[in-house]
């Protein structure tokens, strides 16, 4: 058994690590640039 403890992966750029999840593990994968995006900007007019 491996031991993940991961809820979410961080990643910059195309990347195929959500093919390489397995039952049970529950962990996402996402891009920095669209979260930095989100949370830096967010409440501001565009």
């Amino acid at each position: 058994m491996r031991d993940t403890e991961f809820d979410l992966i961080y990643v910059n750029g195309d990347n195929t690590l959500e093919n390489l999840r397995v039952d049970p593990e529950t962990w996402k994968v996402r891009l920095i640039e669209e979260d930095f995006h989100r949370l830096m900007f967010e409440g501001t007019e565009a």
